[in-house]
């Protein structure tokens, strides 16, 4: 089974490496970039930027697993190392 998953994982690497300057010069490189200063200020940019990485911020915080409030045991740091360890 692990010998018919590196295969097909082998072709489609091969398809993707024989193929992508193609579909990147035909879905890329032709189109249109956007600036968005140009379209919404620097201000506008700013606060667009900081408003989707606080929404991103939020969905990881709602969708992570709750913390229980407990800290982590102490570990403990010897004050000596042993002989030979410096």
């Amino acid at each position: 089974m692990l010998a018919i998953a590196a295969f097909v994982f082998g072709i489609g690497f091969l398809l993707g490496f024989l193929t992508w300057n193609v579909l990147f010069t035909l879905a890329i490189y032709a189109s249109p970039a956007i600036w968005l200063p140009h379209h919404l200020g620097y201000t506008g940019t700013l606060v667009a930027s900081l408003l989707l990485l606080a929404s991103i911020a939020v969905l990881v915080l709602r969708f992570s697993g709750r913390v229980t409030g407990r800290l982590p045991r102490a570990v403990t740091i010897p004050q000596s190392f042993p002989k030979g360890c410096s």
